[in-house]
């Protein structure tokens, strides 16, 4: 068929248990009036189950690709992975000392002579620091 696309993923489950959790999976995706066919086997050596589709041209692939790879998720970990309502979250070591290199400097620009030093000094010494975290 010229019109349809193909599309596999290999699944670390029985066949028989993805048998029924592909058929509940499909009534919720909004392509599967252009899904021409699926077919769900064993792969040889034991290596899994492969799910193969072909689906029809006016589908949309980027919704059938992630469909898979949800499907893929949910049947070997028993969730899909999502980012979607999560915050940024912590940034490592290099970006708090960044973080906090930037506050000194500023700290140091504004607020006149801490130790009667050389602000300027103190400055580009906060310059070159940060200077050298970026090259990370």
């Amino acid at each position: 068929m010229a019109d349809a696309n193909r599309r596999a993923v290999t699944i670390s489950r029985p066949q028989e248990e993805l048998s029924t959790a592909w058929e509940e999976f499909l009534r919720r995706q909004n392509w599967r009036e252009y899904l021409v066919s699926s077919q769900i086997e064993t792969r040889p050596g034991g290596g899994g189950t492969v799910l193969r589709l072909l689906v029809g041209s006016k589908a949309k692939t980027d919704d059938v690709e992630l469909a898979l790879r949800q499907f893929k998720a949910l049947q070997e970990t028993g969730e899909i992975p999502s980012t979607e309502g999560q915050p940024a979250g912590d940034r490592g070591v290099i970006e708090r000392i960044k973080e906090s290199l930037t506050s000194r400097n500023q700290i140091d620009g504004e607020g006149g002579e801490d130790s009667g030093g050389d602000k300027s000094a103190t400055r580009a010494k906060g310059r070159a620091s940060k200077e050298t975290l970026d090259a990370y």
